[in-house]
């Protein structure tokens, strides 16, 4: 069985950015592709970076913040208006899925009258995406202050992912409330993909060498965070931890 590939589609932080999207990875193995996030962008990615919509089997959300989710709707349009007969899979929080399925409706992605078939579905502890590739999930508090609203259909629920193989393993964190959210989670050899506008800094070096991570790729960080990043890059040395900072288009093997 071939190697996964991961390719970095959207690095972005919450705020637009001129040259990148906002948050997507896309793994990729013999004419398959799963996608972690689909931030605003991640069609225009694709195809600027070699990637045919057409090979999507599932796409995985970890939360609903517009820049990890809002992509949805035009991978869906791309697929329609190039008459695709695939089936795409949609997993995302499960509280959000009628809202989800009714805003869909609202801009013409009807599922059943449109091409491609969709489902949108919940995401649960483990998910078998093919043969041996794995997908679990690991829920973390970066919504959690918003329960305050009492809203009672607003899903705050929010997720970080393991994928592996009996040869590879990827650790990606999606948004997180505090590094701790995590970091009981990590395994040896994960390549980790960690969000880099709510953590500590201070910590996060620390927290890779007790865990065994050699590899960390520091994602969605805020421009002004440019020179701690670089800071960072100095220090992980020291922690033996090889560090480098994601930018879109940037292809890696987990």
């Amino acid at each position: 069985m071939a190697d996964l590939e991961l390719i970095v589609l959207g690095s972005a932080s919450g705020m637009p950015d001129p040259d990148r999207a906002h948050a997507s990875l896309a793994l990729r193995r013999a004419g398959d592709v799963w996608l972690l996030d689909a931030g605003e962008g991640v069609s225009r990615s694709m195809l600027r970076w070699g990637l045919d919509p057409h090979e999507i089997r599932e796409i995985y959300i970890t939360h609903c913040h517009p820049d990890h989710c809002a992509g949805l709707f035009m991978i869906l349009q791309y697929l329609h208006m190039e008459g695709s007969t695939q089936q795409v899979n949609i997993y995302l929080p499960g509280g959000a899925i009628t809202a989800f399925q009714k805003f869909m409706d609202q801009v013409y992605l009807i599922n059943g009258a449109i091409n491609p078939r969709y489902a949108l579905r919940p995401l649960t502890d483990k998910h078998h995406m093919a043969d041996d590739l794995i997908l679990e999930t690991f829920p973390t508090g970066h919504l959690q202050s918003w329960q305050e609203l009492n809203l009672p259909d607003l899903e705050t629920r929010s997720y970080a992912f393991r994928v592996y193989t009996s040869k590879q393993s990827l650790f990606y964190s999606g948004d997180v409330k505090e590094i701790a959210d995590i970091e009981g989670h990590l395994q040896p050899g994960d390549l980790l993909v960690l969000e880099a506008a709510h953590i500590d800094f201070e910590s996060v070096l620390g927290v890779a060498r007790e865990a065994g991570i050699r590899r960390l790729l520091l994602t969605h960080a805020l421009p002004e965070m440019a020179y701690k990043l670089e800071d960072l890059k100095v220090a992980a040395k020291k922690y033996h931890v090889e560090l480098q900072i994601a930018r879109d288009g940037v292809r890696l093997s987990p």
